[in-house]
C-alpha cells in the first residue's frame, strides 16, 4: 500500500507536465502542407497559404482558391516557418480579397516580439484578390516563424489570403 502512495504524486506530476506540454495542433487540409520557408536569391520570401499551419475556430484553407478563408474568429491565425533569413527589415506584402461588408478589420503580422498593425482594405468581392504592400517588420536571423492573426474581434470575416511576401528593404 505504502509504494502506491508514493507512486501517486508521481503520476500526478507527470499528468500535469503532458498536460501543459501540449501545445494546439494545426489543422490539416487537403493541398495544405505546413513546411519551412527559404529565402530566394534576392533574400524575399514567398509565403502561399499551402505552407503556413492553420489554427483556430473557424480559418480553413480553400483549395479552390489556394487561399485562407473563413476567418472569422480572433483565435485564428496562420503561421508560416522561416529558414535561413538574414536580420533586417522587411516589407510585408498581402495578396488577399476582402468584401465591403468585412472591410477594416485590424490585423498582426508577428515574428517574435516585432510586429507590423494594420487594417485590411476592401478588394471590392471575395472574388477579386489585389497586391498591397501593408508595411515593414523585422525579422530576426536564422529561423523563426511569422504569424498572422486578427487584432480584437472580427467583423464578418478577416480577408482570404493567397500568399504574404517579404522582401528586403534596401539601404539607402
Amino acid at each position: 500500500m505504502t509504494h502506491s502512495l508514493k507512486l501517486v504524486p508521481v503520476l500526478l506530476l507527470l499528468i500535469a507536465a503532458n498536460l501543459m506540454a501540449e501545445e494546439p495542433q494545426p489543422k490539416r487540409f487537403d493541398g495544405n502542407k505546413p513546411e519551412a520557408t527559404k529565402p530566394a536569391a534576392d533574400g524575399s520570401f514567398t509565403l502561399p497559404a499551402t505552407r503556413c499551419e492553420v489554427y483556430g475556430k473557424t480559418l480553413q484553407y480553400m483549395p479552390e482558391d489556394n487561399a485562407l478563408g473563413w476567418w472569422n474568429s480572433p483565435d485564428d491565425r496562420a503561421v508560416w516557418k522561416l529558414s535561413n533569413a538574414k536580420a533586417g527589415a522587411y516589407e510585408v506584402w498581402f495578396e488577399w480579397s476582402c468584401a465591403d461588408e468585412s472591410a477594416d478589420n485590424n490585423f498582426v503580422v508577428a515574428a517574435g516580439e516585432k510586429t507590423l498593425k494594420g487594417k485590411i482594405p476592401t478588394t471590392g468581392s471575395w472574388a477579386t484578390h489585389k497586391k498591397a504592400r501593408f508595411g515593414v517588420i523585422e525579422l530576426p536571423a536564422g529561423a523563426s516563424k511569422l504569424e498572422l492573426r486578427s487584432e480584437g474581434k472580427i467583423k464578418e470575416a478577416l480577408g482570404d489570403f493567397r500568399e504574404l511576401r517579404l522582401t528586403p528593404v534596401k539601404a539607402k
